[in-house]
């Protein structure tokens, strides 16, 4: 079930099981959306809206993968699981906040930082900052081999080691150009934000009352 930011399920994502061959043999795709006129909505964390910053990935599995991750290690983020790399996300809690973008390292993944990072800076996203890559595999391998509460900490560290996000300038799908990162007086980003957003050290992180899954 795929939620949207109001709570409210925007899509039932189905997946066909076989081979290739088998859903080519029967004429069906490998993934199929049973509710009407909502397209590929990305998948939205329980309680979207509460957090003081979002996270948005490649995949809605991821999503949720890093939602339950971060929930798990007490961190408040919201996270928009994107439908594949040409998924488009919700612009709702983008405005005045600091916008985290993580996608798989190949140029389809390239490509959709580029393009959701210019949404996000359009929709008044505070920053859009993006996360250096896992060392293997995505959200859902590191949840399977990890579990939660230590999933959650690497996506902290992730989080701490993020790089600032500034467009392409050739609009192509080489790596988008990066500030260098804040000094080491705020080493815990995701703990003080940034004097733009009017937060402090004094704010404590994000909290964890969040609900659960």
């Amino acid at each position: 079930m795929l939620t949207g930011p109001d709570g409210i399920p925007w899509g039932l994502k189905v997946r066909n099981l076989g081979t290739p061959s088998d859903l080519q043999t029967a004429g069906l795709d490998r993934y199929v959306y049973r509710l009407a006129a909502h397209g590929a909505p990305a998948w939205c964390s329980p309680e979207y809206g509460h957090g003081n910053a979002l996270l948005i990935v490649e995949g809605e599995l991821n999503g949720a993968a890093a939602s339950r991750a971060l929930l798990a290690s007490g961190l408040a983020l919201d996270v928009q699981g994107l439908a594949g790399a040409g998924g488009v996300p919700h612009l709702k809690g983008m405005a005045g906040r600091v916008v985290y973008l993580y996608a798989d390292p190949d140029p389809a993944g390239l490509s959709c930082i580029e393009r959701v990072g210019q949404l996000a800076q359009a929709a008044g996203a505070a920053e859009v900052r993006v996360l250096t890559s896992l060392e293997a595999g995505d959200f859902c391998d590191l949840l399977g081999r990890r579990g939660a509460a230590a999933s959650g900490y690497c996506l902290r560290d992730l989080l701490n080691r993020s790089e600032l996000w500034q467009s392409c300038n050739t609009g192509k799908t080489g790596l988008p150009q990066i500030k260098a990162a804040p000094s080491e007086e705020k080493t815990e980003l995701w703990q003080c934000g940034t004097t733009s957003q009017g937060w402090t050290a004094t704010d404590g992180g994000w909290g964890i009352n969040r609900g659960g899954w």
